[in-house]
C-alpha cells in the first residue's frame, strides 16, 4: 500500500470515528507514522483529503453501476427501456 492509500484509509477510520470536525491532521500523520509535513506533501489540507476520498467513492460507485447496467442492458432495447431500469435521467 503506498503511504498516499495509507492516509486515506487512516483518515476514513477517523473520520467514521470521531468525525470529520474532530479528526486532526496531526492524528491522520500519526495513525500512518508520518510527520505533519509529509501529510501535507501529499494532501495539503484535511478538506483536501476528504474530497480525495469522496472522488474515490464516487468513482467506485460509478464503476459498479455501469457493470450492474452493462449486465442487464440488451442493446437491442429502446432508450425508454434504460431510464425506467434506471430510475429516469434525475
Amino acid at each position: 500500500m503506498s503511504k498516499k492509500e495509507a492516509i486515506l484509509k487512516a483518515a476514513i477510520k477517523l473520520f467514521a470515528a470521531k468525525g470529520f470536525e474532530r479528526t486532526s491532521v496531526r492524528k491522520i500523520a500519526e495513525k500512518v507514522a508520518l510527520s505533519i509535513p509529509v501529510m501535507f506533501h501529499y494532501f495539503p489540507s484535511k478538506e483536501e483529503t476528504l474530497n480525495e476520498i469522496m472522488i474515490g467513492f464516487m468513482e467506485r460507485v460509478h464503476k459498479g453501476s455501469r457493470r450492474s447496467i452493462t449486465a442487464i442492458w440488451a442493446p437491442s432495447w429502446p432508450l425508454g427501456a434504460l431510464f425506467e431500469i434506471t430510475g429516469g435521467a434525475s
